[in-house]
């Protein structure tokens, strides 16, 4: 519960103190180079669909979620996030190592991801997980997402979730 408050805490002074684009710019396109830094922060704040073979909830939901990611160099980073489905927050955390490849005159970096996390409520137990995703840069402070990974828990069945969101950067 208190690293989830710190997370939440964390992101919020981030969005708030950050001068650094103006949220008017924010979603602007661009087609300037250089869009995907060799050291950066992030927030993502997104959707996600679970499906039908996660056993609460009676099958597929729908849920919101936020997590914060570094990368400390170009191609790789880590990264921790949550969601809510139901209303018994906080549900789980995962972490992630994130490897990716940024594909600038298209302003796309496709990525892969492996990690582990830990559920909360329910069922209290560990998983893993391995996914892959891409992301959209508008420009060096904004991108669109999707992902989609196999989630592995060590006592209920094996889940897929599909993640689409924003992803708004802080530089290094």
């Amino acid at each position: 519960m208190k690293l989830i408050a710190i997370l939440g805490g964390l992101m919020v002074s981030t969005i708030l103190v950050s001068a650094a684009t103006p949220w008017a710019e924010r979603f602007d396109y661009t087609d300037q180079a250089g869009k995907f830094a060799d050291t950066e922060f992030s927030v993502d704040l997104f959707g996600v669909a679970v499906s039908e073979e996660r056993e609460r909830l009676g099958g597929d939901s729908l849920g919101i979620g936020a997590g914060v990611n570094y990368f400390f160099c170009r191609y790789a980073g880590v990264g921790a996030e949550t969601y809510l489905d139901e209303l018994d927050f906080p549900d789980h955390i995962d972490f992630s190592a994130i490897g990716r490849f940024p594909l600038e005159d298209w302003s796309v970096a496709p990525y892969v991801f492996a990690g582990f996390g830990r559920q909360y409520s329910d069922v209290s137990q560990w998983s893993t997980h391995i996914g892959v995703g891409a992301e959209f840069r508008l420009n060096s402070a904004t991108g669109l997402f999707v992902d989609l990974r196999r989630v592995f828990p060590d006592e209920t069945r094996d889940s897929t979730d599909f993640r689409f969101g924003v992803r708004l950067v802080f530089g290094p």
